[in-house]
């Protein structure tokens, strides 16, 4: 027995419950990011002058990192 899918006879309803399901996806990894994003942050700010000098930055430059996985 062979499964086929008429997506014509696709309901409204269930469209809207997907695009729905896939914005709430969509903001629970935004707000993962965001945490991530902001433990990075942190964890810059917890370093030495020195620290932060042998990397690169200086502590004024934290907050305005761009710390995105695709930047």
């Amino acid at each position: 027995m062979a499964v086929t899918h008429d997506f014509e006879n696709v309901s409204s309803i269930s469209v809207v419950v997907s695009r729905i399901a896939a914005r709430g996806q969509a903001l629970v990894q935004s707000y993962k990011n965001r945490k991530a994003e902001n433990a990075t942050r942190a964890e810059l700010m917890s370093l030495t002058d020195a620290e932060l000098a042998d990397i690169g930055l200086s502590r004024f430059q934290i907050p305005t990192l761009d710390l995105k996985k695709n930047a």
